[in-house]
């Protein structure tokens, strides 16, 4: 059996329901995103789905693997947390301070897109 959750099966939050903006806030991605001097930044994309559905995927293919009958549970929050910033937290965080990380993406990259897409549309 493999559950997916936003919050876990118990705790606090466990009957709340649990959204990747949620998650991403509660993570701390996205007080570590975008520009030094601008508030907190979501990812454009469903991050925290993605990174959740791999979690569980590759869990639920070792319980497979291990012959015997398992429950893998996943939540949201500790999939962002372990697997997207686990030991890449305070490297990301210096990267905020000192200059924009390749895969953070600034509302200056979003009105560059916007940009380049409306200039290939009418081109």
């Amino acid at each position: 059996v493999t559950r997916v959750t936003g919050f876990g099966q118990d705790g606090p939050y466990a009957q709340k329901a649990g959204f990747a903006s949620i998650a991403e806030a509660m993570s701390g991605l996205s007080a570590i995103s975008g520009e030094p001097d601008r508030g907190p930044l979501l990812p454009p994309i469903a991050l925290t789905d993605e990174i959740t559905g791999l979690v569980a995927a590759f869990a639920t293919m070792v319980a497979l693997h291990s012959g015997v009958g398992q429950v893998v549970d996943v939540s949201l929050l500790e999939a962002m947390n372990l697997a997207a910033l686990g030991p890449k937290m305070l490297e990301l965080a210096r990267d905020k301070t000192s200059g924009a990380h390749p895969y953070l993406v600034t509302p200056e990259h979003t009105a560059q897109a916007r940009k380049k897409h409306r200039h290939h549309k009418s081109g």
